[in-house]
């Protein structure tokens, strides 16, 4: 009886180690990972505020090619609307009303008109437009390299 005492005892014993063990290891696992957790978050935290800062730089910089585009805009309206710009296209000759001498050969068979100014506005404005589009499009297209070659240089990218 005494062995079989000693044998539950001994083996309490050694059940009661290991699960003394076992807990201590599970809780000394579970701290390793909230540290990592807590590391993991505060450097994504850190390449967050660094991709903010980066977008920030890049909005600033968008906003003044913007307006500087806006501003040269203006500057050719007002030169169109005071004549000191004029557009002209090239026009093929009427032949509503011949001409008493005709054209040497070899000679240029165009002639030229000038634009009204409603229309030269017009045409500025549309192209002003498209280059406002092709501007916004070449902003997104480097924010998103930017942003993707800032993430893919981060440790903690996927």
């Amino acid at each position: 009886m005494k062995i079989i005492i000693s044998l539950i005892l001994g083996f309490s014993i050694v059940g009661g180690i290991y699960k003394l063990g076992h807990d201590n290891g599970y809780a000394q696992s579970q701290a390793e990972v909230a540290e990592q957790i807590a590391k993991a978050n505060t450097e994504a935290r850190a390449t967050e505020q660094k991709l903010n800062a980066r977008v920030a730089d890049l909005s600033t910089q968008l906003v003044k090619v913007q307006d500087d585009a806006k501003k040269q805009i203006a500057k050719l309206n007002s030169d169109l609307v005071s004549n000191k710009l004029q557009f002209y296209v090239k026009v093929k000759p009427s032949t509503n009303c011949p001409s008493s001498t005709p054209a040497p050969a070899g000679a240029n068979q165009t002639d030229v008109a000038q634009l009204d100014t409603s229309t030269a506005t017009a045409l500025v404005n549309i192209t002003a437009q498209g280059d406002e589009g092709i501007t916004r499009l070449n902003a997104c297209v480097a924010f998103y390299n930017q942003i993707r070659s800032m993430i893919n240089a981060s440790p903690n990218s996927r």
